[in-house]
């Protein structure tokens, strides 16, 4: 059975930026508008990382953190990763990679090589699995059924990191 609430990171809250859509100024500056999504920083294993938020559960969660505060977190990554060829690459990392030459921009991407840990059934999509991932920190993501992984393999990607709030905690 596929056990991702299980893999919850624990994370320092550092900060919150809002995006608004198209509220206008007046609106948000009176406080009248609510934020469709957003980007956290978070503190997770001594590492900052800038994680992007649209889940109206998870934003209004973070607005009423304090910066310092200790939450659990969800971690998603949004791409399909692809299989390494060869074992002799098992290494983890996760690494900004918005400041390369070639990137024209983009949101919180990241790229990422880790260990799958758990393998299980994709709840909206049926040609894809959902896999957890350890790339130094735990995060969820889903890969084609097309692609034969096993809890074991190594891989890695590109894409979009996510943070979804569990719950808070301020010891």
């Amino acid at each position: 059975m596929f056990m991702e609430n299980k893999y919850i990171e624990r994370a320092k809250f550092e900060d919150y930026v809002p995006f608004y859509g198209d509220a206008p100024h007046e609106k948000i500056i009176s406080g009248k508008a609510h934020p469709i999504e957003g980007t956290v920083f978070l503190n997770i294993r001594n590492k900052r990382l800038e994680c992007f938020v649209c889940d109206s559960e998870s934003l209004d969660g973070f607005l009423k953190i304090k910066p310092g505060e200790i939450v659990q977190v969800k971690m998603l990554f949004h791409n399909f990763p692809y299989k390494d060829d060869t074992r002799t690459k098992e290494r983890k990392y996760i690494e900004d990679i918005r400041m390369e030459k070639h990137r024209t921009g983009g949101v919180n991407h990241y790229r990422i090589a880790g260990q799958i840990i758990e393998i299980g059934k994709h709840p909206k999509y049926e040609d894809s699995y959902k896999i957890i991932i350890d790339c130094g920190l735990i995060l969820t993501t889903r890969i084609g059924k097309n692609v034969p992984v096993k809890v074991g393999d190594y891989i890695r990607a590109e894409g979009r990191l996510d943070a979804h709030l569990v719950e808070g905690d301020s010891k």
